[in-house]
């Protein structure tokens, strides 16, 4: 059995996959920072979501047999920083087998490309949702000074298989991880948070929506850098799309065979960015044959789009009922009216763990 554990991570991402029939454990990032630990309004230090189901892996004598960090946003990798800096870490560190990470120093091999000193100093990190090259060199650093295996470019193509699990990578492509090694390399990744809505679009209708919408794609370049995967399980599919572009995702699961006639059919699908507009759109709904997404996020940047979840709406079969899981309940609560959950075939539920 595949159980899929959502945890509250801020504005960011924390998910472990766990094959309870083999023990076998998948990390997708980390969240913010106090999604592992944090400081309550005493001052007090409190474990966070993520410490606790760390240690009842280590508990249980099970391993993280792979770590996937999709890219350097402080919402995805801050909650594995914060781990790997506390002194719990030289007492957990064995519990990581693999990670998938594409860091400076496996892009500058890759491209062949002399590393350069600036890109490789540990600079005053950020404690926001946006991109820090701080954060990938601090984590760089660390994976090699305890010797977990990480130097692959995990990109469209890779795979890898842990257990009954298979996992196949859709994102990034060469194109967008070698625009985000450029921007890493000139620009030593300045914080770029553009993409995150500034308002809630929440008061407007779905028709509305509907009606009136237009997409534009993301531009982030550390977004378009992000792993992306679907995971197959005894015929199942599960689709994570990190940050993805959604532009990249279509490409791949058009060469991989599928189509608007024959879509790929998921169980369930992690949105790209949070429920963001900018990173799902028409094309990539089209290959995509799936009743249950979930979103990642607690209302920071005011997201989810509305916008979003309607296109999603406009292009799924109104007799088929469909579900938006949301790991914070203010977020469920917040972006459809009763009445328009009855009239669309809607179900809007929080999650913290499903099983297939």
């Amino acid at each position: 059995m595949i159980q899929i554990n959502v945890l509250k991570a801020g504005s960011g991402d924390c998910i472990i996959i766990k094959d309870t029939e083999n023990k076998k454990n998948i990390l997708i990032d980390g969240g913010v920072a106090a999604t592992y630990e944090f400081s309550n309004s005493k001052r007090k230090t409190e474990p966070g979501p993520l410490q606790e189901e760390l240690q009842k892996i280590a508990d249980a004598g099970e391993s993280l047999d792979l770590v996937v960090l999709t890219h350097t946003d402080n919402d995805h990798i801050g909650g594995i920083l914060r781990w790997v800096e506390s002194p719990q870490f030289i007492n957990h560190k064995d519990l990581i087998k693999r990670v998938w990470f594409n860091s400076y120093r496996t892009m500058a091999a890759y491209f062949n490309t002399e590393e350069k000193e600036k890109c490789l100093i540990d600079i005053q990190p950020c404690v926001g949702p946006e991109t820090s090259s701080a954060q990938g060199n601090k984590l760089e650093n660390y994976l090699e000074t305890h010797d977990i295996p990480y130097q692959r470019i995990i990109k469209f193509g890779s795979g890898w298989t842990v257990g009954p699990m298979k996992l196949i990578v859709l994102s990034p492509n060469q194109q967008t991880l070698l625009t985000f090694f450029k921007k890493w390399e000139i620009e030593n990744l300045i914080p770029d948070d553009e993409t995150a809505g500034k308002q809630t679009d929440y008061d407007q209708a779905i028709a509305q929506l509907i009606d009136q919408d237009t997409y534009t794609p993301d531009a982030s370049a550390p977004n378009g850098s992000s792993i992306s995967f679907f995971l197959t399980y005894n015929n199942k599919n599960l689709l994570f799309l990190g940050d993805a572009y959604a532009e990249v995702v279509t490409e791949s699961l058009k060469a991989l065979g599928f189509s608007a006639k024959k879509p790929l059919k998921a169980e369930y699908v992690k949105l790209s960015h949070h429920g963001s507009t900018y990173n799902t759109n028409d094309e990539l709904l089209s290959l995509i044959d799936c009743s249950h997404y979930i979103i990642c996020t607690d209302g920071c940047h005011a997201l989810p789009d509305k916008a979003c979840l309607a296109r999603i709406i406009a292009m799924h079969p109104r007799q088929k009922t469909l579900t938006f899981y949301f790991n914070y309940d203010t977020v469920r609560q917040a972006v459809f009216t009763e009445d328009e959950l009855a009239e669309w075939n809607i179900r809007a539920l929080e999650i913290d763990e499903v099983k297939l």
